[in-house]
């Protein structure tokens, strides 16, 4: 990875041009400006603001980590016909130019963010006496936590499946800025490394505002806050997979869960309240979520009914969206997000989750959910050893989600957490890293020949391959 330092200032300034132009007039060196931005609260908010900015691009989780490239990769949308604008993600062709293109732009990204986290990070102890103590704290959570994420989304896209070979190589890991080009690190270390920085993160989150208020359209509006980077923690616990892990995990996720009050589960009332301002993404049930201001044309062009059906991410003709909702009209995240449309190039049912709202005041508005409330849950019951309890914890969310009947049967569970994943996190990428943990040969797809079936996966198909502009500046 050449010259990470460079990084911050061609990220970070464009960000800060509007209130930062004075000094601009003064002192236009890079290497001046940054001691004026650390010199006040303001200008070190407004660069962890560019921090997770930088993480609401199209490149990462504006786009390529959320909206298709993972959920293509997941068979979560139809692409059958070879002339598909498509074809090519879902038969994981990653030696097609425009896959290997976002897979470069998702590593380059990811490691862009974590040379700006080691910058912002070193630039807090740098220029000391601007925050206050709790402030500070509170940033270097948020950084910490912030660089982790992107370091175990790295190795969860271009690592070994972790259960097969957990000393493979992996990817480089970065604590520190520097030009050095870091080496390919076994995984299980690479791993090590993320608990160990999302220990100190949640440390330094101990009296994160949060605690203290009520959900997260305050202070925290979607930050990476205190029960976000718990849950994150149970996520990596879970990638190791050992039964001490699953233990460490739920007792994670217990917390969150014990504060569930704070992200209150949607009702039915705002997710079919006024269609132009229905609550689709369930807002309220987010603990982290990333801000895209080009969601909605995002939305338009990767989903609106007037796309070609060769062109539109959709589960198809067939409408093999139903299957994944058994039918069940009355699940919020069915008919609200996946209606027929009223015109436009195709007839069968398209995905509106992430459609403007009327109201352009709205907290909500540009927010893509990147961990949410029943994740929290869904851990649970995959942790959890008490066979009642752990049907308890899966049988809450869906009857949050409108689901009447219970699941009775432990036997049950994993099918039955495999058909939450699909059901819960579309448009939010996760059910490709899920497939891989738990070592899925054979997924769901609409892309078979009789349009809903199986679609058969190597294993090694999980692990993207290392970009060549990493490869070639070594």
């Amino acid at each position: 990875m050449k010259k990470l330092k460079y990084l911050f200032f061609i990220l970070v300034l464009p960000i800060l041009l509007g209130s930062c132009s004075k000094w601009l007039d003064v002192q236009p060196e890079d290497k001046l400006t940054e001691q004026q931005i650390y010199s006040s609260r303001g200008g070190v908010a407004e660069v962890i603001n560019a921090l997770y900015l930088k993480l609401g691009s199209n490149n990462l989780y504006g786009q390529n980590l959320t909206l298709d490239k993972l959920d293509l990769f997941a068979h979560r949308y139809h692409a059958y016909a070879t002339n598909s604008r498509y074809y090519n993600f879902i038969h994981h062709n990653y030696e097609d130019e425009t896959v290997k293109a976002s897979i470069d732009n998702i590593w380059k990204g990811l490691y862009e963010v974590i040379g700006n986290a080691n910058q912002f990070l070193a630039n807090l102890k740098k220029y000391p006496g601007v925050l206050t103590k709790a402030q500070e704290e509170q940033y270097m959570g948020e950084a910490l936590a912030i660089r982790s994420l992107a370091h175990f989304d790295l190795l969860r896209l271009f690592g070994p499946v972790y259960a097969q070979n957990p000393m493979a190589p992996s990817i480089p890991y970065y604590r520190n800025l520097g030009a050095e080009v870091g080496s390919f690190l076994p995984a299980n270390v690479v791993l090590q490394y993320i608990l160990e920085d999302l220990d100190q993160a949640i440390v330094y989150l101990g009296k994160d505002p949060i605690i203290n208020q009520n959900g997260t359209d305050n202070y925290n509006n979607y930050r990476l806050n205190l029960y976000a980077t718990l849950v994150l923690k149970a996520r990596a616990l879970m990638w190791r997979g050992e039964a001490a892990d699953k233990a460490k995990a739920l007792v994670l996720v217990k917390q969150v869960i014990a504060n569930a009050a704070k992200f209150p589960w949607v009702t039915h009332a705002e997710v079919t309240g006024s269609a132009a301002d229905a609550n689709r993404i369930f807002s309220t049930e987010i603990l982290f979520g990333t801000f895209n201001n080009k969601l909605y044309e995002q939305q338009n062009l990767l989903f609106s009914s007037s796309i070609s059906e060769l062109r539109i991410l959709s589960t198809g003709p067939s409408n093999y969206v139903d299957n994944v909702y058994e039918g069940n009209q009355g699940d919020y995240r069915f008919v609200y997000s996946w209606p027929y449309p009223s015109g436009g190039a195709v007839t069968f049912r398209t995905f509106i989750k992430y459609q403007d709202m009327s109201t352009s005041t709205l907290t909500r508005r540009f927010t893509i959910p990147l961990i949410r409330l029943s994740e929290a849950y869904y851990i649970a019951a995959e942790c959890e050893t008490d066979q009642n309890q752990a049907l308890d914890y899966l049988n809450t969310v869906r009857q949050k989600r409108n689901l009447l009947v219970n699941i009775t049967n432990y036997n049950n569970l994993r099918s039955e957490l495999t058909k939450e994943y699909l059901k819960e996190f579309y448009g939010e990428g996760q059910l490709w890293y899920y497939y891989k943990r738990n070592q899925f040969t054979s997924i769901p797809s609409p892309n078979t020949v009789s349009g809903a079936g199986n679609f058969s996966i190597a294993l090694s198909t999980y692990v993207f391959p290392i970009p060549d502009s990493e490869l070639n500046s070594r």
